[in-house]
């Protein structure tokens, strides 16, 4: 490993940022993430691949991917050229219209779809599209109920906000639940006592016990909504065959799976969508974040019998079928396909968990590392035999990581978990650059 200079370090935020931070808090209501203190909110001026540069100047290498967003990196040429060339063409365009952008985006849509998942609702956002599918479950039948996992999330609507794993949010806005949360099988932190087998997970016997047990306090449930590896909850990855045992259960039980792979899917895990890992294909599948080139894109992907009961007029929204946002999701997809980007996240992914474990894995506050392709965690806790949460410790690391250049996530039921999602167009070099940073401080520490 080279050695690192920490002389050269970062001192965030810079004059500038500061002034935009300031006016910014000056008017903006509270509640966003911008009033958060510790650490100050990122200021961006610009961004390049997997590089980014702040207003003074400073610039950083990008292991977050703004929340998962910039699967094709930062400012991808073909996206750009999309970008302009439809601003000199036709900028909006309502959803009682037609346009030809809007039916090439289907048509991009349906080549990377699941095998079966031909229909397809165009969102907005992430939360809009996990909204669709709540309302697309809970309408076909009178069937209302639904199970979701612990740590899980959906986004930020009021509904979406009853089915996440979220009770702070919950309590503070007035929201009601309105699903059964059970366990995720997140093995470090095992529910239900640990497993020696992780073939062997008590999760779906559970959920099967709530399935089919008149005395559980389950009713009629129309849908199972599931993340493939938790993102917000902290990177967690399922035992290998979890999905695939949910989705029997759930056909069993004429129950609906709905996957959201909003932040885990297009190329991210290292395969186009993370339930391939698993050999499966769900009910409904909302995607977003990454399909958009880096504009708000969103949509629910579905078997034709379950999108096509709704008459006309039920789902629309302004800017539901911008031709502007949509030539950008044009373009990242075919840059996907173009570039197989999903095989460059599989090759660094190994290349980044392997480097993490060999180098981190006894480190007094190493919990667990996990992960698949450029999608991985470093859960951080002061006691490794208690598991508990390093919250402090964890701020410090991303705190000294931006001074060196790096911009990190956080995740995880404690907020313990650093989050490592960076472009999928990373190169080899930027990111052993990047590890050889994040391994000084953690041995530093």
């Amino acid at each position: 490993m080279k050695k690192i200079n920490s002389s050269e370090n970062i001192r965030y935020p810079g004059p500038e940022s500061k002034k935009i931070i300031s006016v910014i808090r000056e008017l903006e209501g509270s509640g966003t993430r911008t009033f958060v203190t510790d650490p100050p909110p990122m200021v961006l001026k610009s961004a390049k691949g997997a590089r980014l540069q702040d207003p003074d100047g400073n610039e950083y290498l990008d292991l977050f991917g703004g929340y998962a967003v910039a699967n094709v990196g930062h400012g991808h040429p073909k996206v750009i050229e999309a970008i302009c060339a439809q601003a000199r063409e036709l900028i909006h365009c309502t959803s009682a219209f037609c346009n030809p952008v809007r039916a090439n985006l289907m048509q991009k849509i349906a080549e990377i779809a699941p095998k079966g998942l031909n229909r397809i609702l165009l969102g907005v956002t992430g939360t809009q599209a996990n909204e669709v599918a709540f309302n697309l479950s809970t309408t076909r039948s009178n069937k209302k109920e639904i199970i979701a996992f612990h740590g899980g999330y959906f986004g930020r609507s009021n509904a979406m906000v009853a089915i996440s794993g979220t009770a702070r949010i919950r309590a503070r806005l007035g929201i009601e639940p309105r699903a059964h949360f059970v366990p995720y099988p997140y093995c470090y932190r095992c529910s239900f006592g640990g497993c020696d087998n992780p073939d062997e997970c008590k999760v779906i016997d559970y959920i099967e016990e709530m399935l089919s047990s008149p005395a559980s306090g389950v009713g009629n449930v129309a849908a199972i909504f599931a993340e493939p590896i938790l993102g917000s909850g902290g990177v967690v990855v399922p035992p290998d065959g979890f999905l695939r045992k949910l989705s029997q259960a759930c056909k069993e039980h004429d129950v609906l799976l709905v996957l959201d792979e909003i932040q885990v899917g297009f190329g991210r895990t290292g395969r186009m969508w993370a339930s391939e890992h698993d050999e499966i294909v769900p009910d409904l599948m909302t995607i977003g974040k990454g399909i958009g080139g880096g504009l708000p894109v969103s949509a629910v992907l579905g078997r034709e019998e379950l999108m096509n009961f709704w008459e006309p007029d039920i789902h629309t929204t302004t800017f539901l079928t911008n031709p502007l946002i949509h030539s950008a999701a044009i373009a990242a997809i075919e840059v996907m396909q173009e570039e197989q980007i999903w095989k460059n996240s599989a090759e660094l992914g190994k290349l980044l968990l392997n480097t993490l474990i060999s180098e981190l894995d006894g480190h007094a506050l190493v919990g667990e590392i996990r992960g698949k392709g450029l999608y991985v965690g470093i859960e951080m806790v002061k006691d490794k035999k208690k598991k508990t949460p390093a919250k402090e410790q964890v701020k410090k690391v991303q705190s000294q990581a931006k001074e060196m250049g790096l911009v990190l996530g956080l995740a995880g039921y404690y907020g313990n978990v650093i989050r490592i999602c960076p472009p999928l167009t990373i190169t080899r070099l930027e990111l052993e650059t990047a590890l050889e940073k994040l391994i000084y401080i953690f041995k530093h520490m």
